[in-house]
């Protein structure tokens, strides 16, 4: 029984092809305790990672929260910030107002206080000229023969 050479390879490769199969079905009937802890042991690894997946959930959705209220208030107060802005410029146009108000009564004042020396000046030039006034004699002559239209004044050279 001698086998050529290339029997001898597909007779080895068979039979070793026929072991390895045997040997995995005898693990597999054999060994039904090792297969389940191979499923424990990767169900466990499974386990803790759905475990750690959830912590780091976790942990996202709070920093997701404090970065969301950050972000709020971070909006919260430049809204502030530009009410304030708003609101110094219409402080400042209203003080520039109430400056110009400011100017325009102290120039009514000044205004009054000389028309009120003027009125002074005139009243004083007025009572001058009332003395001046009592100085020149008037007389008044009332005629009752003069006709209207005639002249008066060749009458009172005649009347001195």
């Amino acid at each position: 029984m001698s086998l050529s050479e290339s029997e001898r390879e597909s007779f080895t490769i068979d039979t070793i092809a026929d072991l390895d199969k045997e040997r995995l079905f005898r693990v597999a009937l054999n060994e039904e305790e090792g297969v389940n802890s191979l499923m424990a042991f990767y169900r466990d690894i499974v386990h803790g990672a759905d475990r750690y997946r959830e912590e780091w959930l976790e942990k996202f959705n709070k920093v997701r929260t404090a970065q969301d209220e950050a972000h709020k208030q971070t909006w919260e107060l430049q809204k502030r910030r530009d009410e304030s802005n708003e609101l110094k410029a219409i402080l400042d146009e209203e003080k520039l107002k109430l400056y110009n108000e400011r100017q325009e009564i102290i120039d009514l004042i000044k205004e009054n206080d000389r028309l009120n020396i003027k009125e002074v000046e005139d009243r004083k030039k007025i009572s001058e000229l009332g003395l001046l006034g009592d100085q020149v004699e008037q007389d008044i002559v009332f005629s009752k023969d003069v006709k209207p239209g005639k002249s008066l004044i060749p009458l009172l050279f005649l009347l001195n």
